[in-house]
C-alpha cells in the first residue's frame, strides 16, 4: 500500500474511533433520559450470538457489543478516509452525508433485511431519532477528524 494510501487509513482508523465514541455517547444519553431501551448495537450483537448459538452472561455480551461497534465504526472511518474526498462539500459536511449513507443502508436495508429491528420508520420516536441523531454526531465527528489528522479543513483531507 502507498506511504499516502496507508496514512489515510489511520487518520480514517482514529477518525472512526473518535466518532464512534462520540456517537455512543449520544446512544446513551438517549437511553439515560429513557428515550430508547435497548440500543440498536444491543440488539445487533444480541441477534448475531443468538444465531451463531453463544452461551453468554450479560457482562460478555456487553463487551462484544462494545467491540463490534467500535470495529465498525473503525471501518467505517477507514471507508470514509479512502472515499470521503469524492462527496461534495466541507469535511464536516462530506462526513454527515457518509453517515447518512450507512444510517440508510443499515437501517432501511440490511438491519431490517435481517430481521433484526424494524426500518426506522416504523421504530419508536425515540429510537428513531436517536439513531438519526447519533449518526449525523458520528459523522460530523468523523470529517472533523479526518480532515484534521490531515493537517487542513480543506476540499481533500483523505
Amino acid at each position: 500500500m502507498p506511504r499516502a494510501g496507508l496514512a489515510a487509513v489511520v487518520r480514517g482508523a482514529v477518525g472512526g474511533v473518535a466518532a464512534t465514541a462520540a456517537m455512543s455517547i449520544v446512544m446513551l444519553g438517549a437511553r439515560r433520559f429513557g428515550l430508547v431501551g435497548k440500543l440498536a448495537p444491543e440488539e445487533i450483537t444480541e441477534d448475531a450470538l443468538d444465531a451463531a448459538g453463544v452461551d453468554r452472561d450479560e457482562t460478555t455480551e456487553d463487551a462484544v457489543t462494545v467491540a463490534s461497534h467500535l470495529a465498525y465504526g473503525t471501518g467505517s472511518g477507514v471507508a470514509y478516509a479512502l472515499a470521503g474526498s469524492r462527496l461534495p462539500g466541507p469535511p464536516v459536511l462530506r462526513g454527515v452525508v457518509f453517515a447518512t449513507g450507512l444510517l440508510l443502508v443499515s437501517y432501511q436495508g440490511w438491519v431490517p433485511a435481517a430481521r433484526i429491528l424494524p426500518p426506522l420508520q416504523a421504530q419508536t420516536p425515540g429510537g428513531r431519532w436517536t439513531l438519526i441523531v447519533s449518526h449525523l454526531v458520528f459523522g460530523a465527528t468523523l470529517g472533523a477528524a479526518v480532515a484534521a489528522l490531515a493537517g487542513h479543513s480543506g476540499e481533500h483531507p483523505a
